[in-house]
């Protein structure tokens, strides 16, 4: 009975630090042209300007240091953030005028310490245009939970159902 106490417990802790690794990709859609708003929460302590830097791929976005902010090579008339929403701790990116060569990841990453956390994924989905070009894509309500791959959780019940029929007398 300690045995398979042991190897639940050993089972749970796995699939903790698989799942809470890294934050889920929020999935968002948007059409060509329009806009969009990337969200990424970067709530500070009371007397801290939020830190932070958007990636796209591999290329630089947008970054703040908590006074100013500076957008990347092509994104220059392109992204925002809201500096009133920075002081509530909301470092949601708004890209505008999409394209649909902007599908794919973004991370919002927190800056300090001389490293970077990530704070949020995003997977951008760009549709062809269908409404007007000016206006914003709402964003999906729900799915911003803790998810995990299946097949992660698929191999990780597999390997520990082995493990209990080993330790079966």
């Amino acid at each position: 009975m300690k045995k398979k106490l042991l190897v639940w417990s050993i089972f749970f802790l796995c699939m903790w630090i698989i799942c809470a690794d890294s934050p889920s990709c929020k999935n968002i859609s948007a059409h060509v042209g329009s806009t969009a708003r990337l969200p990424c929460d970067c709530s500070t302590s009371a007397n801290q300007k939020p830190v932070f830097r958007w990636h796209f791929k591999s290329e630089f976005v947008i970054e703040s240091d908590g006074t100013s902010t500076a957008a990347g090579s092509g994104y220059e008339e392109r992204v925002e953030v809201s500096k009133e929403d920075l002081q509530g701790g909301d470092c949601s990116l708004l890209l505008k005028n999409i394209k649909s060569d902007d599908s794919g990841a973004y991370q919002c990453n927190k800056i300090g310490n001389k490293r970077e956390t990530v704070l949020q994924k995003v997977c951008l989905s760009v549709e062809a245009q269908t409404k007007s070009p000016n206006e914003e894509t709402p964003e999906p309500r729900g799915g911003s939970g803790f998810t995990c791959s299946s097949l992660w959780i698929v191999a990780l019940l597999l390997l520990s159902y082995l493990f209990l029929l080993e330790l079966e007398p």
